[in-house]
């Protein structure tokens, strides 16, 4: 356990101990209180055991909200760590690949063949696009000028 979570814990462990006793204590100033209104010290007796129980749901209040900014604060250290992760898991893949393709063969021949295979798929792509878009131009073209002149109607 951290010494922030034990700290947490003792404040806890105090706030129960007391708030035990004053409830205890606020129990039996409540009785005598509605029991007897118009005594006054039965009231004085009851303000302040309320005023107690008050006091410690405002400490377990306080205690509750530093717990929850801690847990906010490592909730944004986690998700930026997983963001720190996933960006170094991307950079493996990269490094483990290229890693294999250059340690798969020992003279080299294996990588020479993948970029071989690389520069020919690129060709290969680069010269079908240049066929069909020479065949879609001697086909507009074919289009254009075959189609026969109309005449002109003339006026008498």
């Amino acid at each position: 356990m951290s010494t922030y979570s034990d700290v947490i814990l003792s404040k806890l462990d105090t706030t129960t101990q007391k708030f035990n006793s004053a409830l205890d204590d606020f129990s039996s100033s409540y009785l005598n209180y509605k029991m007897y209104p118009d005594y006054n010290e039965y009231q004085q007796i009851y303000a302040n055991a309320q005023g107690v129980i008050d006091a410690l749901q405002a400490d377990v209040f306080i205690a509750t909200n530093d717990v929850e900014k801690n847990i906010d604060n490592l909730n944004k250290l986690i998700t930026d760590l997983n963001k720190k992760i996933a960006a170094e898991k991307i950079k493996q893949t990269a490094i483990k690949t290229r890693l294999s393709e250059i340690s798969s063969n020992s003279n080299g021949s294996g990588l020479l063949a993948l970029q071989s295979k690389t520069l020919y798929f690129d060709k290969y792509v680069y010269n079908t696009t240049l066929i069909i878009g020479i065949l879609i131009l001697f086909y507009s073209l074919f289009k254009v000028y075959s189609k026969k002149p109309q005449q002109m109607p003339t006026t008498v």
